[in-house]
């Protein structure tokens, strides 16, 4: 598997989770796999990631202040 590294601000980063959130949670979608390109249980794998990662930059921010 190969990374690429992104740079996003925290506002993209909670869009980015709430697009996430509806397609594994609030939409339903037929045909999941070839419609998004992924399965289901790796989009809540990255789902869950996009919030530990969402919390650890919030929680580092408000430190900050």
């Amino acid at each position: 598997m190969s990374t690429v590294e992104i740079s996003i601000s925290l506002e993209q980063l909670r869009i980015l989770r709430q697009i996430l959130s509806e397609a594994c949670h609030g939409i339903k979608v037929f045909d999941f796999e070839n419609k998004i390109g992924t399965s289901k249980n790796i989009l809540n794998s990255f789902l869950a990631l996009s919030f530990c990662l969402y919390e650890s930059i919030e929680q580092s921010r408000l430190k900050s202040i």
